[in-house]
């Protein structure tokens, strides 16, 4: 992220207040085939102030039509990373048709020197499924793609780092993005701190259920910002699933 743009979400929203951005005012994309909400820039949707938050480059809520599908385009400079929440998505690209990401796995696509990749849902059902963008420095590496699971909800409280691209952690999916993102399964009541690491910032997206921060209700679909140093208390109001990207 720029100077420039880190500055504009600071006037926004200051260092010290919690930001919290509503499903309903984000960027959205209607179709047919498909319902998108845009966490940052995307297609059509542009925002200066949320063109990317550090290497997260596109965050996208998504629900596809049973059937539907969204056609190959080339993307390169980027790791894909896909959580499917209930229905099946099945991706196109170097790797053939028939690499299919079901409700509950995550797939980590690295795109190497460039991939033409699209998605089709070719179950009988809508497809929800969140979708992030993941910038690496240098993308040399043939693609690949690895496929882990979102934490069971059959535990009682769970937490996953599934992907990260920091030398320090050991995640489920290495990648070379220098971003960290983890699963948060929380039941009712549950407590828990949520804070960014040391010289971090987290982008925290609620996939659905509810949590309290504070005076704060935040939803399915919502997301909550939390700069370096800034750490927040979150209560499950009913069984919830949370996403947490950290980036420097």
């Amino acid at each position: 992220m720029t100077v420039a743009r880190r500055s504009a979400q600071r006037a926004l929203y200051g260092p010290t207040t919690l930001t919290v951005r509503r499903r309903g005012a984000l960027g959205a994309t209607v179709t047919a085939q498909l319902e998108a909400r845009h966490h940052l820039s995307f297609a059509a949707y542009q925002d200066s102030a949320w063109d990317r938050f550090g290497t997260l480059c596109a965050l996208n809520h998504n629900i596809l039509a049973a059937g539907g599908e969204l056609r190959p385009h080339p993307i390169d400079g980027v790791e894909i990373l896909v959580y499917v929440r209930s229905g099946v998505i099945e991706h196109s690209g170097p790797f053939g048709r028939g690499v299919r990401t079901v409700g509950g796995e995550v797939r980590l696509i690295s795109t190497g020197m460039g991939i033409d990749h699209g998605v089709h849902n070719p179950g009988i059902r809508p497809a929800e499924y969140v979708e992030m963008r993941l910038a690496v420095a240098q993308s040399g590496e043939r693609p690949s793609q690895r496929v882990a699971a979102f934490p069971k909800s059959d535990q009682k409280s769970a937490h996953v780092l599934l992907a990260s691209g920091f030398a320090e952690e050991q995640p489920i999916l290495p990648m070379r993005a220098l971003a960290g993102v983890s699963a948060h399964r929380m039941r009712n009541g549950l407590r828990r701190t949520l804070a960014p690491g040391h010289g971090r910032r987290a982008y925290v997206l609620c996939v659905a259920g509810e949590i309290q921060l504070g005076a704060h209700v935040v939803g399915g679909g919502d997301a909550v910002v939390l700069l370096n140093g800034q750490s927040t208390e979150a209560t499950a109001q009913k069984a919830t699933e949370i996403l947490i990207v950290e980036t420097i």
